[in-house]
């Protein structure tokens, strides 16, 4: 039996996921699974995270506000110039005043796993809706208030993926205001 392929005499030789169950008299025992085969698929790793940093620091009152000044200051401190600054502070300026903590979860898992949703969703008048379509929102109130077309658009593409080296250097700091 051990000239068969399937048949390996030698324990070690097996493949690791055989090398979980031990043979004992009577049966055979599963063995508990190591803790790095129990890892968190690499897709929502990254996911989890914003999630855990928006539920920590995001979820008492006056974070929008704290949030806005951190990321002005962390700009400030990479050398950015005022208008970019401008924007970090004003890019979160239409978030609704009633977000809700499940709004800010929501929305990061909707913009993971069903973008297009998202979008649809973002079209209504509900403080949902308004959470979710907050970066153009706040675009055309910072367009209402004669800012800059470069502070408009930082503050519209803040959520979209970042190409020029502006809106790099905004969704650096956005992310570092976060814990």
């Amino acid at each position: 039996m051990a000239q068969l392929p399937a048949i390996r005499p030698d324990p070690s030789a097996a493949p690791p996921g055989l090398r979980r169950a031990r043979i004992e008299h009577g049966g055979v025992r599963a063995c508990p699974v190591p803790r790095p085969a129990l890892r968190r698929p690499r897709v929502l790793s990254p996911m989890l995270h914003r999630v855990q940093q928006t539920v920590r620091y995001l979820g008492a009152a006056g974070a929008d506000d704290r949030h806005a000044t951190e990321t002005a200051r962390i700009l400030r401190e990479l050398g950015a110039d005022h208008e970019l600054i401008v924007a970090g502070l004003l890019h979160d300026r239409a978030k609704p005043s009633a977000t809700r903590l499940w709004h800010r979860v929501g929305g990061v898992l909707l913009s993971r796993f069903a973008p297009f949703v998202r979008v649809r969703l973002a079209r209504g008048d509900s403080t949902f809706a308004r959470y979710l379509d907050h970066a153009r929102r706040g675009a055309e109130l910072a367009q209402g208030d004669g800012a800059s077309d470069r502070v408009v658009r930082l503050i519209a593409r803040h959520h979209e993926r970042p190409l020029a080296a502006d809106e790099r250097l905004l969704a650096r700091a956005d992310r570092e205001a976060l814990p």
